[in-house]
């Protein structure tokens, strides 16, 4: 659509769009071999071309045009093969607007026996015109490269890993149960109790007429035991209690009526309490500048700190307070980290204040203070090459043991005693996580396909990524207009796997502008290694990377860390971390440009501290009322938490 092929290859054509002569096309002529391009004998661009014959614009005639000399060829003279047939291919950003192909005669007289139907009969040693139109509304797309990223994808739906406390389940005939208990920060414990799936939108079946909840000692006996009756809320039901604690036993056994007809069916369920999940975001990753109506890769690390249970969200970007991209239904795994991947285009210049936030998390959360990270970015119109460049790396280690022990009485009951004493409980916590960003920009228009681009990380003299790519061409290409301003904007897309982890590279060139003004060329470049065990890719980051027809629904992640990656969690970082980009730029019939980033970051220490608590017990006794509680508390834990981090910033280098 918006490409049309013009007199004289081609009768005049409606031509009912508006006509877009800020695009930078290139024209190329090749060997047709099994309807396939071959052998290119003729290039041309807006810079230049065979026989020093560039790409012109006609504006007044809405059209591109530029004649090729059939006696010249890119090696020089030639002169065409009338047994062959040749092709006429016309392109954007490396991606195929469409093709002509052409019936080679070695004189005039035969163009008679051409077959003029399928293909343009062109006469060797002649002149031949190669006109044609772009319109605004163009849009064209690599669909193999998006389909090889798209082969990446899981949907969001999947759950990458579920390592923590399950809930409880059970049967009787038709009738099942679902049931789990999460310890609160407050000290609470709140148990919930379904005929159906917890967590679900759907309404579960069937009645729960009675509920009998037991805390349960180490060899099964009860401690105590409680009775909800004449219940009518349904199939499900929860309560909330102050005396189970973490890793207490519970039994719950329900009553259920209304799924087995005429039947009242038993269920009983046994299960541990566990600590409720705690998302925290962090690591809010983003460059101290974005190109105006460029987009800006974002990102942020969620991590559930409590370790017992994972948790589902959304994982939300604002900006000025207003939410422009999302990233629904993550799931973070109980102690583990994840990635949230953003894209997002400022429209006006000025300071701009970010937030990733996790909401609707399920089964709620345990702590909403640290669900958000917060940073600022500088919306800018143009400015010189230049880069920043971020990296971390985290690692955390807690070994420990706890144990617990209480007496309730009361004093106005001698036949009330509440008693619950736990054997002494280890456990070990730990995470480590890193990553690094790289972003560049500048006021100039790289051309598509880059005759290659190389991209290379190290730490302490090891190579942890290098990556190269021959004829980078974009994944793809379009141009629109509203009112008086328009863009144009080509993107390539590649994904990174190897030794040190997963990573995305992103870089995306064009213009923009209102009519009558010296349209503002950019390029933007993006170099992300992922940080966690998958990174989740929002709404707006998914549109530049596939198109919807390669991809299951609209939200999805990849593995950063996995048997299906084929890496492993890296090691830890040296106190400098060096990230190379290198991108050339050999437009046809031009010179090759030089761009490259080298910067060298240096990783400070923001967290480094440890512990070594001994083992060790407290005692005291509490009056509440009637109630007198006597309790006694045992713990102790060795660890350390290490975070380092730095950012740099510079000029780039463009070398002709």
């Amino acid at each position: 659509a918006h490409f049309y092929l013009l007199p004289p290859l081609v009768a005049q054509p409606a031509t009912p769009g508006e006509f877009d002569g800020e695009q930078k096309p290139t024209v190329e002529i090749c060997e047709l071999v099994e309807n396939a391009c071959g052998p290119v004998i003729a290039h041309f661009s807006r810079k230049g071309g065979t026989g020093e014959e560039a790409i012109k614009v006609d504006v007044s005639n809405g059209r591109y045009f530029v004649n090729w000399n059939t006696q010249h060829c890119r090696t020089g003279g030639c002169t065409l093969d009338p047994a062959k047939f040749y092709r006429v291919r016309f392109l954007l950003a490396g991606l195929e607007l469409g093709h002509a192909d052409l019936d080679v005669v070695s004189r005039p007289q035969d163009i008679r026996s051409a077959t003029t139907g399928e293909f343009i009969p062109l006469v060797d040693g002649k002149l031949l015109q190669i006109r044609f139109r772009l319109e605004h509304g163009i849009k064209l797309v690599n669909h193999a490269q998006q389909a090889a990223n798209a082969a990446r994808f899981h949907p969001n739906s999947v759950r990458y890993g579920d390592r923590g406390t399950k809930p409880a389940t059970g049967r009787s005939g038709s009738a099942t149960l679902a049931a789990r208990a999460l310890l609160n920060k407050d000290g609470t414990t709140d148990i919930e109790v379904t005929t159906g799936t917890l967590d679900a939108a759907t309404a579960p079946p069937g009645n729960l007429d009675h509920v009998q909840l037991k805390a349960l000692e180490e060899d099964g006996d009860a401690l105590w035991t409680r009775n909800y009756t004449a219940l009518t809320a349904g199939g499900a039901w929860q309560a909330s209690t102050p005396i189970l604690g973490r890793g207490v036993g519970f039994q719950v056994q329900a009553n259920v009526t209304g799924i087995d007809a005429n039947r009242t069916d038993v269920v009983t369920v046994q299960g541990t309490v566990a600590r409720r999940p705690d998302l925290t975001v962090e690591n809010l990753t983003h460059p101290a500048e974005a190109q105006l109506h460029a987009s800006v890769m974002i990102s942020a690390t969620v991590r559930e700190v409590n370790g017992d249970v994972g948790a589902a969200g959304n994982c939300n970007l604002y900006v000025d307070g207003a939410r422009v991209d999302q990233a629904l239904g993550i799931w973070v795994d109980a102690g583990d980290v994840v990635s949230c991947a953003f894209s997002h285009r400022f429209t006006t210049t000025g300071t701009k204040a970010l937030e990733v936030r996790m909401e609707g998390v399920v089964p709620g959360d345990d702590d909403l203070a640290n669900n958000g990270a917060m940073g600022t970015i500088t919306a800018v119109d143009g400015s010189d090459f230049s880069y920043w460049a971020y990296a971390w790396d985290r690692d955390y280690e807690n070994t420990f043991a706890s144990a617990y022990k209480v007496e309730r009485t009361r004093s106005d009951d001698p036949t009330y005693r509440y008693y619950y004493e736990s054997t002494v409980k280890n456990g070990h916590e730990s995470f480590h996580d890193q990553g690094h960003s790289l972003s560049g920009w500048m006021s100039r228009e790289v051309t598509f396909p880059l005759t290659r681009g190389e991209l290379t990380a190290a730490s302490g003299g090891t190579t942890r990524q290098a990556v190269t790519f021959d004829d980078l061409a974009a994944d793809y290409t379009s141009s629109v207009r509203y009112g008086s301003w328009s863009q144009r904007e080509s993107c390539a897309s590649r994904w990174m796997t190897d030794a040190g982890g997963r990573g995305s590279f992103q870089l995306c060139a064009g213009s923009h502008g209102y009519d009558g003004d010296i349209p503002q060329s950019y390029t933007r470049l993006d170099y992300v290694r992922w940080a966690g065990a998958i990174t989740y890719y929002s709404e707006q980051m998914l549109r530049v990377i596939s198109t919807p027809e390669n991809r299951d629904e609209s939200y999805v992640w990849t593995g950063n860390y996995s048997d299906e990656a084929g890496t492993q969690p890296p090691a830890a970082l040296s106190a400098v971390y060096v990230l190379t980009v290198v991108l050339k730029d050999t437009p046809i019939g031009g010179s090759t440009t030089t761009y490259s980033m080298n910067p060298g970051i240096v990783l400070s220490p923001i967290y480094d501290y440890s512990w070594d608590n001994p083992y060790r017990c407290n005692m005291g006794i509490d009056t509440y009322g009637p109630y007198v509680t006597t309790w006694e508390s045992c713990g102790g834990k060795k660890g350390y938490y290490r975070s380092n981090s730095g950012s740099t910033s510079d000029a780039g280098r463009v070398t002709p």
